[in-house]
């Protein structure tokens, strides 16, 4: 399986209903077929620092799985 990197613009434009990007995103997700996709830490903190500000309220606060698999909110 092909493992392809996601950055911050792909993980907002998947979280944020009226993101610009959101349509050429789903296209090329769907385009790559069986994938896994991969991210870093960095990415994750920015789009939680910027999400703060840009993301409906809906979407935060986010509940994440901490390393014991169990959610907790942010």
């Amino acid at each position: 399986m092909k493992l392809v990197f996601a950055d911050t613009l792909y993980w907002g434009a998947v979280l944020h209903p009226h993101d610009q990007y959101r349509a050429e995103v789903i296209r090329a997700r769907e385009a790559l077929g069986e994938i896994s996709l991969v991210t870093t830490d960095e990415v994750l903190t920015e789009l939680l620092v910027v999400g703060q500000f840009a993301f409906p309220s809906h979407v935060f606060p986010l509940t994440l799985l901490n390393h014991h698999g169990t959610a907790s909110a942010l």
